[in-house]
């Protein structure tokens, strides 16, 4: 099975959709968390 976090054209049809959805929400949140924590590092170099 092969993966893609693009698209869902390989999770369709493969009963563990639900765990790679889980698992692209959890990436989203990490993105985001990354990107809060480069910010406040940014702020923190600025001073």
């Amino acid at each position: 099975i092969r993966l893609n976090l693009d698209t869902d054209v390989y999770a369709v049809f493969d009963p563990t959709n639900d765990l790679i959805t889980d698992l692209k929400d959890k990436i989203s949140e990490l993105e985001e968390e990354n990107i809060e924590l480069q910010r406040q590092i940014d702020v923190l170099e600025e001073d």
